[in-house]
């Protein structure tokens, strides 16, 4: 879901900057058009809200098929926004009637105005989603609380960093309106991004509200698991989910930075061997720089989205062109990045089992609690337990080999791919 965010957010600030110098024809039409289109999204959300709650009260379904087509359907919804999203940028032109019919001025000012299209179908799909976790929660809040909830944890993390680059460079527009295009300045609009990235684990701490894992036997025994292995990292940390996310990861890539989460829902739900197992495949996350090696194919496929814009010449650079490109990102994203993410996540697992030696059966009791007891379920980023359980049944030597093959050809299609598309783009200019 995040994934999706951050293209929605880059391509609706990035399309801003090649609008029409034009107003747009047909304006009060069109901003119709933008709010009929919203509203497709968020009735999307209350059929899918309504029909499961219809279900969950009929209870005459198994719960594991109920969520199975939950998740299904939670992904056609974030599917159906992306492309009202599109919708709106490019064929009702919101760029450009922010930006010329009715210019918005002030730092950010044009920039959230211009997200609200994005930003309101999420907030109000999110609204109608609450009647699903009113039936389900063993501990109900509020609408406004899960509200609140979703944007700290989804919405922020991508949208603060976004409006702080953006609002540096407003800024270094007002100081430098000459020197945009001097190196210094070209080195100033860097700075910005750099920042965020280092400071980007303090702000989610702050955001979810993590807090040091309390004094007792489960911290001094993961810290110990840690230092046996030479890894290290600031903190662990627990985030305050009110136990409805059971959950761990990295954050950051530095390591007097870098923490490790774990959600208190994770910590009601697993036994401190669990946990620690858990701790373990987080940790060779740690000691196979697979956070590094997931940001760099993040930045391949990026740079291959914009390939097809760029050597598609300058009639291809336009607003509209980057949004699609934009768009065209979270495809290739679910073909190669959520590949390598699978790869990575089982690299992991073996780690964890045959150096960090954590323990299979502990390992996968702690994988299967943690998929609510569904052995099938996988994500875009996480192979299922069974499939985890298939690989990992094979000798040691036999599973490394075949895992390192495929890390090998996914590593090389993502080097190839921004120079092929260029390619292609560059020739069919021709």
């Amino acid at each position: 879901m995040q994934l999706c965010i951050v293209v929605a957010v880059v391509a609706s600030l990035v399309s801003a900057d090649f609008v029409s110098v034009q107003p747009a024809q047909f304006a009060v039409a069109k901003f119709i058009g933008v709010l009929l289109s919203m509203s497709i999204v968020v009735a999307m959300a209350w059929g899918i809200s309504a029909s499961t709650v219809a279900n969950i009260n009929c209870g005459t379904r198994p719960p594991a098929e109920l969520m199975r087509q939950l998740h299904f359907w939670s992904r056609v919804h974030v599917g159906v926004w992306l492309a009202v999203s599109i919708l709106i940028f490019t064929c009702f032109d919101w760029p450009q009637l922010i930006k010329v019919n009715w210019p918005v001025t002030g730092i950010l000012g044009d920039e959230i105005v211009l997200l609200l299209p994005v930003i309101i179908p999420l907030l109000l799909s999110w609204a109608t989603f609450h009647d699903i976790d009113d039936c389900l929660a063993t501990e109900p809040i509020t609408r406004g609380e899960y509200v609140r909830a979703r944007v700290r944890y989804l919405l922020l993390p991508v949208l603060l960093p976004m409006l702080s680059v953006s609002g540096c460079l407003d800024l270094l527009e007002i100081w430098c309106p000459q020197g945009s295009s001097s190196s210094w300045t070209v080195v100033l609009r860097g700075l910005p991004l750099l920042a965020i990235i280092v400071t980007f684990p303090i702000l989610l701490r702050w955001l979810w509200r993590a807090a040091p894992l309390a004094s007792g036997p489960l911290r001094r025994r993961l810290l110990r698991a840690a230092r046996n292995r030479d890894i290290h990292f600031s903190e662990i940390m627990v985030w305050d989910t009110r136990g409805k996310v059971a959950n761990a990861f990295v954050s950051g890539l530095i390591p007097w930075w870098r923490s490790v989460l774990l959600s208190d829902g994770l910590l009601e739900l697993l036994t401190d061997e669990e946990t620690e197992a858990v701790f373990l495949h987080e940790l060779g996350h740690v000691k196979l720089h697979h956070g590094l090696r997931l940001m760099m194919s993040v930045v391949v496929t990026v740079s291959a989205a914009v390939a097809i814009v760029w050597f598609g010449g300058e009639t291809a650079r336009t607003g509209d062109a980057w949004i699609l490109a934009s768009f065209l990102m979270v495809l290739l994203c679910f073909l190669t990045v959520g590949r390598y993410a699978w790869l990575l996540e089982l690299e992991a697992d073996m780690w964890a089992i045959h150096v960090g030696r954590c323990g299979r059966r502990r390992y996968f009791a702690a994988l299967l609690k943690l998929a609510d007891g569904d052995e099938d379920r996988s994500g875009w980023l996480h192979p299922s337990v069974s499939q985890r359980k298939t690989l990992l049944g094979l000798p040691q030597a036999t599973a490394d080999a075949w895992l390192q093959s495929r890390l090998r050809k996914t590593e090389y299609l993502l080097l190839l791919l921004p120079w092929f598309i260029a390619m292609v783009a560059a020739l069919a200019r021709m």
